[in-house]
């Protein structure tokens, strides 16, 4: 279940469209940037976005999240190759890179907080 994050620029039609000179309407998936780095001062911002995930079933043993990012899209690179302006062989060349650090798993057998692995928390305190 992907959670994309960027902008995907839409046409007059209501089209998706990556050609800036098309675009007529935004949608925004950025988080916000941090405006301090305390709670406590008076210009904090949450930056924080839930995100609900939907399962039909049992209550799953485990759960894991990973954050992944690629220098350009695919759906941009497929634009580009339908278009003829780049060859197919260059899709499958752009990497996609795991960030590590945030490679999260939450096992219910072990009890374990959903939190990085260097992240210590103390007790009571909720990642």
């Amino acid at each position: 279940q992907l959670w994309r994050l960027g902008d995907q620029g839409f046409d007059g039609d209501g089209q998706p469209t990556h050609l800036f000179w098309d675009i007529e309407r935004l949608e925004s998936e950025f988080l916000p940037a941090p405006t301090a780095l305390s709670v406590l001062d008076p210009k904090y911002t949450d930056i924080h976005r839930p995100r609900t995930y939907s399962y039909t079933g049992t209550m799953p043993a485990a759960v894991g999240v990973r954050v992944r990012i690629r220098p350009m899209g695919l759906d941009i690179l497929d634009d580009l190759i339908e278009s003829g302006d780049l060859e197919p062989a260059y899709r499958d060349l752009m990497p996609t890179f795991d960030l590590g650090f945030t490679r999260v798993e939450w096992l219910v057998e072990e009890g374990r907080e959903c939190a990085p692995e260097h992240v210590e928390l103390r007790p009571g305190q909720r990642p």
